[in-house]
């Protein structure tokens, strides 16, 4: 009884009584034990599996891998011109490669460089590019006087003796010392030649391109490209323009005939022309097509003189 005169029931405390504490404990103890079962047989389950390490690539499957995960390297085909001189504030050749630099044309991406009329700065520069973007083709381009487009297929290792931007004479007559007297083009004039006459514009060959700095890209651009000659020949070569006429309107008299009938769009039109010629012939000579590297440079030359 207890002190309020109440019966009192009292537990035995034996080895199977638990204690309050532990009975209110019992049912999450009860709850997790299966989830702590599971764990423990999974890390011993893993502890026993045997550890895989990463495979390794190799430095050719590296390679594949990148290249394939990377962006598509497009061949270059280099274009030049030149910059201002005498009194030609605008040089078309300059206006006509920038407005094209970055273009994709026939699979082929544009890559243009301005070149300084500066004896011995302009072959310099321009054999840098070369070095640089190591082009699957190339143009250079300068301005002439006839009027007519001139697709040149003689270079010569020859200088006059003309200042240039810098009032300097050159201080050699020749192009480069040792040289050969006499390189031939490596574009497809005769078919550059013929896109262009069929788009209506003023184009014929020339066997001179004087021996002014114009003379000294195209000998230029031909030793440097024949550096890179791994395999096939590097088509290159050199175009004069004329100066563009700025309205096709105006009537053109004897006394302009440095003014050529095609504005700054047509020669753009013809030189893009040229290019997708000449990549053609490029692709030609790389996939086999030509059978033969002298049957490729016949197809390559100067065409009619």
């Amino acid at each position: 009884m207890d002190r309020a005169g109440q019966p009192t029931t009292r537990k035995t405390a034996g080895r199977h009584a638990i204690p309050a504490s532990l009975r209110k404990a019992q049912p999450l103890k009860d709850r997790t034990a299966p989830l702590l079962f599971l764990i423990a047989a999974c890390a011993l389950s893993c502890s026993r599996a045997p550890q895989r390490q990463p495979a390794i690539p190799s430095p050719s499957e590296a390679a594949e891998s990148a290249a394939a995960s990377g962006p598509v390297q497009l061949p270059v085909f280099l274009l030049t011109g030149y910059g201002p001189f005498a009194d030609i504030r605008e040089n078309e050749s300059w206006q006509v490669a920038e407005r094209m630099d970055g273009e994709v044309i026939a699979g082929m991406r544009i890559v243009s460089v301005e070149l300084p009329v500066v004896w011995d700065v302009a072959a310099a520069k321009l054999k840098e590019a070369v070095r640089r973007h190591r082009p699957a083709a190339a143009i250079s381009m300068g301005v002439g006087w006839s009027g007519w487009i001139e697709v040149e297929t003689v270079a010569r290792n020859r200088r006059v003796n003309r200042k240039d931007c810098l009032g300097r004479r050159p201080e050699l007559l020749v192009v480069e010392q040792g040289g050969p007297s006499t390189i031939l083009t490596r574009l497809p004039v005769e078919r550059i030649v013929k896109r262009i006459r069929e788009m209506g514009i003023a184009v014929r060959t020339s066997d001179d391109a004087r021996g002014y700095l114009c003379n000294d890209a195209f000998y230029a651009i031909l030793r440097a490209t024949e550096e890179l000659a791994e395999g096939p020949p590097v088509p290159a070569g050199f175009i004069h323009l004329p100066r563009a006429r700025p309205d096709p309107t105006i009537r053109i008299t004897a006394s302009e005939r440095a003014v050529s009938a095609v504005d700054l769009d047509g020669l753009v039109r013809a030189i893009r022309a040229a290019i997708e010629e000449t990549a053609a012939a490029c692709s030609a000579l790389r996939s086999g097509a030509l059978h033969g590297t002298q049957n490729a440079l016949d197809s390559l030359g100067p065409g009619e003189l």
